[in-house]
């Protein structure tokens, strides 16, 4: 395997283990919480509107994470500057700002959430620009494959 395919192949599994990890947090996240709080002093309180706003934005990080693996699993094929992998990086980037939008909207009063909140919407940014970017090297693809 070559070094850029484990590469790849790293992001993949990475990918995998964090929408597994997420999925599991559908389940354990209250408990998770409540044990978090109780630990650290914090007041219980705080557990509703966190878990309000995981609950709201996980779905979109899940699609964001199906997306990704898709796109990733292309790659390792051999289908890099491809129109489809470029509307699969649109969609991550909407997913992403989505998330970003509604942990922003309801966790707005918890600054870590805010931060994660900002984090995502410069990663929807960046990977907008990318999608943009992977466009044009479909079309230039296109038409080189048309000359002699």
């Amino acid at each position: 395997m070559k070094r850029a395919d484990l590469l790849t192949f790293l992001c993949l599994a990475l990918t995998v283990l964090c929408g597994g990890l997420l999925v599991c947090g559908f389940f354990f996240a209250p408990s998770a919480l409540r044990l978090y709080a109780e630990r650290t002093g914090r007041p219980e309180s705080i557990v509703p509107g966190i878990l309000t706003a995981f609950y709201a934005a996980a779905p979109f990080a899940l699609a964001g994470m199906f997306f990704l693996a898709v796109l990733l699993v292309g790659v390792l094929r051999g289908e890099v500057f491809i129109r489809r992998n470029a509307v699969l990086l649109r969609l991550l980037a909407l997913c992403a700002l989505i998330a970003s939008v509604l942990c922003a909207a309801v966790g707005w009063r918890y600054l870590p959430l805010l931060l994660c909140a900002f984090v995502g919407f410069f990663l929807s940014v960046i990977v907008a620009v990318l999608s943009r970017l992977f466009f044009a090297a479909a079309e230039i693809k296109a038409e080189n494959a048309l000359t002699i």
